[in-house]
């Protein structure tokens, strides 16, 4: 009925003795016919005198099962996982997260030093930038390109390429930190990494996204895209924000709708101020040489009937 060890310890740590039913002692006999009898009140046991002092969920002792068997009894354990591991991996992922920012912090900071010595326009180190994010995943972590000084005028010369900025390797040699065989090596391995910068698509895309969300006329999104493939030169040159808002401005103005789109509310929440949508607005039209006036509230008289010499 029960486990039996040769050891009297083990017999007396093992706490499966039959308890009676009635009196609640541990002092049974067998009888000849098989039937368990109490010694002290005579009251013969049922199956529930060996079965309900057992904890049927609690995992027997150490000693009470072969060591060569591999039967767990009980429920299933939970696993543990120790909490100085749960620290350590906390911090190592609180440090990649440090350092990633650090990284990428200083590579558009080395970009704009490159950008600003060489006098490249102002919207080269944001697309740059763009860029080098969509590179720097597929660069090999111990890959000689992916230091700062390497990176960054690979990034500025590749993206100069895809935007036709024209940009002399001799004066970027001068200007970069790093040597120029390091540069040419590094140049050659990235060369299939580097995507293919559309800028036209990308500005076109924020009009018509910056039209939809501020539920627009459609007739103010198809004079928008024409003012800019008609001024490319000049709206391209900025970062895409400031080039889609000015299209937009301009729409706007030439089709006598400034008073339901005001210019702060074209350029808000955009990353594009009311000044500078104004300011490229007015080099926009210099550029065309149209004698207007350097108020925004005098544009939309300046204009009437302009159309025509602004997208010629």
């Amino acid at each position: 009925m029960y486990l039996e060890h040769d050891s009297s310890k083990k017999a007396k740590s093992m706490k499966n003795t039959p308890v009676c039913e009635n009196c609640g002692s541990q002092h049974m006999q067998n009888t000849p016919e098989g039937f368990v009898v109490c010694a002290d009140c005579g009251m013969q046991q049922t199956e529930k005198a060996f079965t309900s002092h057992l904890n049927m969920y609690k995992p027997l002792h150490r000693e009470e099962f072969s060591h060569l068997s591999r039967t767990r009894i009980g429920l299933p354990t939970e696993r543990k996982v120790n909490p100085k591991f749960v620290k350590l991996q906390n911090r190592n992922l609180k440090f990649c997260n440090t350092y990633n920012a650090q990284y990428y912090r200083r590579v558009y900071i080395e970009i704009r030093r490159i950008c600003s010595a060489l006098s490249l326009p102002l919207n080269l180190p944001a697309d740059a930038f763009a860029v080098f994010k969509k590179v720097v995943r597929k660069i090999p972590l111990k890959s000689s390109a992916k230091g700062i000084d390497t990176i960054s005028p690979i990034v500025i010369y590749r993206t100069a390429q895809e935007l036709g900025v024209a940009i002399n390797l001799i004066e970027l040699s001068e200007v970069m930190r790093c040597s120029a065989d390091k540069f040419k090596t590094a140049l050659v391995d990235t060369y299939n990494d580097f995507p293919a910068v559309d800028k036209m698509k990308a500005v076109a895309d924020f009009i018509q996204k910056t039209w939809y969300e501020m539920d627009m006329e459609p007739k103010i999104l198809e004079r928008a895209l024409e003012i800019l493939r008609a001024n490319k030169l000049m709206l391209l040159s900025s970062t895409n924000s400031v080039g889609g808002c000015t299209a937009l401005a301009l729409a706007v103005i030439t089709l006598k709708v400034k008073s339901d789109y005001p210019l702060y509310k074209i350029g808000k929440n955009r990353h594009a101020s009311a000044s500078a949508i104004s300011s490229r607005m007015f080099k926009v039209l210099k550029h065309r040489n149209l004698d207007v006036p350097m108020r925004v509230s005098k544009l939309e008289k300046a204009l009437d009937g302009k159309y025509s010499e602004l997208i010629s």
